[in-house]
């Protein structure tokens, strides 16, 4: 690659093509924006790569940028930028390169020093914060200036159908430090505001119970998570490892924020009696933008639609309630005119930051400083509003029990009928709370039992103990379900002499395991009745496939990633030979003599005084969907000798939790247990010691996993 780079470079040289070049020539680097230096490419394809995008033909195409700031508006085309550094000054120069707009998915940053290629980045919304060389919120590279040496820097960005600003700049450390510090600064004023309006609503609604706090609330927290998401901040803090719903978070917090604003205002003006106009659009609106909002999360193809009509959304809705409250200022309503003040100051804010978006407004910091300072106003008269509300409300209230002593005073009787009645009512709430907490314990009861008798089926496809004992003469199973039901699962048959023992991990426990487990026995009996000579490796290809095309797995984003770990042994009682095969899944054999065997990347011996234990290790394939395709499970053969020891297991044992330290068992704790029980000749008793040990290890610690342990004693 570094070679049609340099050819690439070559031609680039040739082919007469001059641009600016930014130049540093003193010893600071003050913060300044390097947008008028910056030359921008559109590739429409979004398939042109870094060598197409240097040769002659396609560098033409790249034009200088005539404007103070970069706003691209929504689009799906990739863009690249260009621009070039010379150090003129004699030191080598470390100075940062930063794009301030959090909201892009994709950014591939190239460094050229001179005609050598030296470094590729990528980073954006497409990957976890936390494989950023800077950990910031915006995007931040490091650059080292030689003296003398022009550097060319190309950055490839896409915003897959959001909005696409490059805000660049370039500064030193101490520069940058100083503004992020100061936006950290404002950003927190504003996150203290938001939440000290939450928390004030949070108290009117658990004081009055009214519903009209409890959307003002969301709408505050929805709005705030919105304001915060664009900052960067959430993707840094909250949520660094999800970039999916990074992606789609913003537009989804935007519209949550219009749902709950459009239910409070409604119920403040009381639509259905006064706004009868408003209550129809209202109507309209409101279930177009639930659709939206849910289509923000489950639609990726039309995300570029889907996060214009949410901007669309968002400014009909704000002049949809400027309306209202301007309607109810004429009306000569005083709780509507806080409303108005209120929804004016937002609704400039909303404008700014709406036509931003689109890019008819360039200058961000206008855009998103507006937007926080009209919903800090927002949130500050809306709370006057409620306030007034109350004190309205209150006078009317204080009112009309005035004029309720007035004409009761005269009356003793009726004043003892209301108490009556009130008392009536609190026995019938009273009677109501109890039915409904014996509601409750009747639906837990039937819950639980419907648990229980989950757990009678789960047992009852497992292989019975008189079957097991037919099948095996001395042998032991530790089953010990983290829940009622488990996802692990042990299986059992006997076929031409040959005894097939399986011991699987379901991924999840409890009510999923469960589920998993159900679905992976009946595949192996239908797996051995079909054809009663297949190897265990033939057995579990067959059962990866049979997973995979039940659960209906792809390989698609969003659907389910469950199967199972699983060890199968075969055991020929004529030969006396083993054959394994697993999934993840490792077995153990004990021998109180040493192995006469070679070791290698299957098989590892593990010495100890009294014995020797021999790892039969698994093939990594899981049984599910692979994104591998031709992935192909293994057998392994072992010769058995009297009073071998077979153990197979999940791994729920090992990662349990405990001890002094609080940490997990670990493999290497569990083998040196295994290999100290199976000097004990009964296996019931091997049983009980596991058991112990088990207890005495996690203490008060709750079980963290299913667990499962076999332990078969060769005759």
């Amino acid at each position: 690659m570094r070679k049609l780079l340099l050819i690439a470079f070559v031609i680039l040289s040739f082919s007469g093509f001059s641009e600016k070049v930014i130049i540093i020539d003193n010893d600071t680097v003050n913060q300044f924006s390097i947008s008028e230096y910056v030359y921008i490419l559109e590739d429409t394809t979004t398939q042109l790569g870094l060598i197409e995008i240097m040769l002659a033909k396609n560098n033409k195409y790249f034009k200088l940028n005539n404007s103070s700031n970069l706003n691209l508006g929504f689009t799906k085309s990739v863009y690249w930028a260009k621009f070039s550094v010379i150090n003129k000054t004699k030191e080598i120069k470390n100075i940062i390169f930063s794009i301030d707009y959090p909201l892009l998915r994709s950014i591939h940053f190239y460094e050229m020093k001179g005609t050598k290629f030296e470094r590729k980045i990528i980073t954006g919304e497409k990957e976890k914060f936390n494989t950023r060389d800077i950990k910031n919120r915006n995007y931040l590279f490091d650059l080292k200036l030689e003296p003398n040496v022009v550097y060319t820097y190309y950055t490839r960005v896409s915003s897959e159908g959001g909005t696409l600003r490059l805000p660049m700049e370039i500064s030193s450390y101490k520069s940058f430090i100083a503004k992020d510090k100061f936006g950290i600064i404002l950003n927190g004023i504003f996150i203290g505001l938001a939440i000290l309006s939450i928390l004030f609503n949070s108290f009117l609604l658990y004081v009055s119970k009214e519903v009209l706090n409890f959307y003002y609330t969301i709408f505050v927290a929805s709005l705030a998570l919105f304001l915060v998401n664009i900052s960067g901040f959430s993707y840094q803090y909250f949520w660094p490892n999800s970039t999916w719903f990074q992606y789609h978070s913003t537009a989804f917090f935007v519209l949550i924020a219009n749902i709950f604003l459009l239910l409070f205002t409604r119920a403040y003006f009381n639509f259905k009696e006064n706004y009868k106009i408003p209550e129809i659009v209202f109507k309209v609106v409101f279930p177009i933008s639930l659709v939206i909002a849910v289509l923000t999360l489950t639609v990726q193809d039309s995300f570029y639609i889907i996060n214009k009509l949410a901007n669309l959304i968002s400014f009909f809705t704000i002049i949809l309630l400027l309306f209202v409250s301007l309607v109810g200022v004429f009306r000569k309503n005083k709780l509507a005119i806080y409303l108005f003040i209120s929804f004016s100051a937002f609704i400039a804010g909303v404008i700014l930051y709406v036509l931003r978006n689109f890019g008819v407004i360039d200058n961000n910091n206008l855009a998103e400083n507006g937007l926080k300072l009209g919903f800090i106003l927002e949130i500050v008269f809306l709370m006057f509003a409620v306030i007034h509300r109350y004190t309205y409300m209150g006078k009317r209230e204080n009112i009309r029990l005035e004029n309720i002593v007035k004409e009761r005073t005269s009356d003793l009787i009726s004043q003892k009928e209301e108490i009556e009645t009130q008392r009536d009512k609190i026995i019938k709430q009273h009677e109501e709370a109890i039915k409904q907490k014996n509601l409750i314990q009747e639906k837990n009861e039937e819950i639980n039992k419907s648990f229980e008798y989950a757990k009678v089926i789960q047992t009852a496809v497992l292989p019975p103990e008189n079957e097991l004992q037919k099948l095996m003469s001395d042998f032991f199973i530790l089953n010990l379900p983290k829940e009622t039901i488990s996802g692990d699962f042990y299986w059992a048959e006997e076929k031409n002499n040959r005894i097939y023992i399986a011991a699987a991990d379901c991924t999840g426990h409890g009510v999923p395991g469960a589920m998993m487990s159900m679905l992976g026995i009946s595949a192996l009996n239908d797996i051995i009745s079909r054809d009663d000579n297949k190897k265990p490796s033939e057995i579990l290809q067959e059962l990866s496939k049979n997973i995979e095309n039940s659960l209906h797995q792809q390989g698609k984003i969003g659907e389910t990633k469950d199967g199972m770990d699983i060890s199968i042994c075969m055991i020929d009682k004529l030969t006396n030979t083993l054959l394994y095969s697993g999934s993840n899944n490792s077995i153990y054999i004990s021998r109180k003599s040493k192995f006469d065997i070679e070791e290698d990347k299957f098989q590892k011996i593990h010495t100890y005084n009294d014995c020797s234990l021999l790892e039969l290790k698994p093939d990594k394939i899981f049984i599910g969907y692979n994104a591998k395709k031709g992935l192909k499970f293994t057998d392994k053969r072992f010769d058995l000798e009297k009073e071998d020891i077979i153990y197979m297991f999940s791994d729920g044992y090992v990662d349990q939790f405990g001890g002094t330290n609080k940490k997990k068992y670990k493999y290497n704790r569990f083998r040196e247990l295994i290999a100290k029980t199976s000097l004990i000749s009964n296996m019931e008793e091997q049983r009980k010691v596991l058991c112990d040990e088990l207890n005495q290890w996690k203490g008060n610690i709750e079980q963290i996993d299913d667990i499962l342990i076999i332990g078969i004693k060769q005759e």
